[in-house]
């Protein structure tokens, strides 16, 4: 082996801030070096590049089609929860048309026979009134609280 080649351990000199990865990398770059330099490289086999990339062919297409089922395979589990979340909130939703259906008969059963004494006929007109005031609030106060009225 010439002396040119041939490595001492002042040939690798760090940095006092260098990791053990950097140390690594830098010994296993000077070790592939000296290789390269003192052994030739072996003779590849008839057809090798050839055959390599057919290799690199099929595995693309493998893993095209492995990741083209995989990705339906994902589509379909998120299609399966957003009907199930759909269903979920469909059911809160008659629930609580429900409730409130009920809750409205109840204030009418009780709200109504005193509106009916103290306005008479005027009564046909002041209940859907105040029902409309009372629509319009509670829509200011749900647009006021989404930030849509600053």
């Amino acid at each position: 082996m010439n002396e040119s080649n041939h490595m001492n351990e002042g040939d690798i000199r760090e940095p006092a801030n260098a990791t053990r990865e950097d140390k690594t990398v830098r010994e296993e770059r000077l070790l592939d070096e000296a290789l390269a330099a003192n052994l030739p490289a072996p003779p590849l086999p008839v057809h090798f590049r050839s055959r390599l990339m057919a290799s690199v062919r099929a595995s693309a297409l493998e893993d095209q089609a492995a990741m083209r089922q995989a990705l339906a395979s994902e589509a379909q589990r998120k299609l399966n929860e957003l009907r199930a979340e759909f269903i979920e909130l469909r059911r809160r939703t008659l629930g609580a048309y429900i409730g409130l259906a009920f809750v409205a008969g109840v204030i009418m059963a009780i709200v109504l026979p005193p509106i009916f004494q103290s306005f008479g006929s005027l009564s046909v007109y002041v209940v859907p009134a105040v029902a409309g005031i009372a629509g319009l609030a509670v829509g200011f106060n749900w647009l006021r609280r989404a930030g849509w009225l600053d």
